[in-house]
């Protein structure tokens, strides 16, 4: 186990009794993902319902209510690196044993943690180490599951992508920027190939704490929004996490805007975590039917 994928599953650890203290975040993550379960495969009375939906980065699924989810999907597919999280929290929620909720634990989703994580700030790797990554982060990385889903979903993944970027390289080095954009953009192609046709995208990200802006522990919920354009437009935000900027993308990349449609930005919402409060918000795209160009 390299130090990414142990440090991913101590934090897993730590949240492994949050449920409660997740509640609204899970209400939100899961209003979501119901909302955009596509229309032809929703069922209808008692109808069985017959669509797949795909979930990455799902933890200890404190984020998730499986039931209800099970409700509109006939399918889950829950990724994660860290399989025990996988185990417990399905377990949690008496779920280990229904054979509509699939395990893909041990998935590294980038596919860069091991290179990674062999790099640290007082230790840089040669600039042609770097540039081999960059390479790599570049192409297409598909991932080990049999897709394509009706719904995709990245839930808070994409923060835990980036963050080993910074502790490996620092915000300061030259090539630290150039690679977070490279690791976004990667995350954002495999969303995009993993859903089918028709289908619909869902990418939630937090993307700021309590740490650099306090006035999200007692902000009121309808002056959140306010916040938090006021936080993008003074640059406060994790690096690579400009909720705005994740929309725009969907514009703006030749390669998503061929294959990606009506891009949206949620509302932002409250995450309370053990330690702090996030400010969390997702971007939704529906799969176009033919990819546009090719």
């Amino acid at each position: 186990m390299n130090r990414i994928q142990h440090e991913q599953q101590r934090r897993n650890q730590q949240t492994r009794g949050c449920w409660e203290l997740y509640a609204e975040h899970r209400r939100q993550v899961t209003d979501l993902l119901v909302g955009h379960c596509p229309e032809g495969a929703r069922p209808l009375g008692g109808d069985v319902p017959t669509s797949r939906l795909c979930v990455l980065g799902a933890g200890n699924c404190n984020d998730l209510d499986l039931p209800q989810l099970l409700t509109r999907f006939g399918e889950i597919h829950l990724v994660d690196l860290d399989g025990d999280a996988l185990s417990a929290g399905v377990g949690a929620q008496h779920l280990a044993a229904d054979l509509r909720v699939g395990l893909h634990p041990g998935i590294d989703v980038t596919g860069l943690s091991g290179r990674l994580s062999n790099w640290s700030c007082d230790r840089p790797p040669p600039p042609a180490e770097i540039e081999a990554m960059l390479a790599v982060a570049a192409g297409e990385s598909p991932l080990p599951l049999e897709g394509p889903f009706d719904t995709v979903a990245s839930v808070c993944l994409l923060s835990q992508l980036l963050e080993p970027i910074k502790l490996a390289l620092g915000e300061t080095h030259s090539c630290y920027l150039p690679l977070i954009q490279a690791v976004r953009a990667r995350h954002l192609r495999q969303v995009v190939n993993l859903c089918r046709p028709g289908g619909h995208l869902v990418l939630v990200t937090d993307f700021v704490s309590s740490d650099t802006c306090p006035e999200l522990a007692t902000v009121a919920d309808a002056q959140l929004s306010a916040l938090a354009e006021q936080l993008v437009l003074s640059q406060n935000f994790f690096t690579g996490l400009n909720p705005f900027l994740l929309r725009q993308m969907f514009a703006s990349d030749p390669w998503l805007t061929r294959r990606v449609m009506d891009a949206r930005l949620s509302r932002p919402w409250r995450w309370h975590f053990p330690a702090r409060f996030y400010a969390v918000c997702a971007v939704t795209a529906i799969r176009r039917q033919l990819d546009s160009g090719d």
